[in-house]
């Protein structure tokens, strides 16, 4: 991850509904580092797994709500 951090102008706005945001960025220092690759792909898991685990609660909600409809 440290390529991606030090290769990307950050702006922190305390006040603001987002608390910081990327201003700017070096994609080609980033792609030179041999371990940047590596990090998108583990970035991009991370968000499937997350995905994942999002269907699954959903998946649980609907079930209590098919339980309760069943009960009145």
């Amino acid at each position: 991850m440290r390529s991606l951090y030090i290769n990307n102008t950050l702006d922190v706005e305390l006040g603001a509904e987002r608390i910081s945001s990327i201003r700017d960025y070096d994609l080609k220092a980033m792609s030179e580092d041999p371990s940047f690759h590596l990090m998108l792909n583990v970035l991009a898991g991370s968000k499937g797994n997350n995905y994942e685990l999002c269907r699954g609660q959903l998946g649980l909600v609907d079930n209590v709500q098919q339980s309760l409809g069943q009960r009145r």
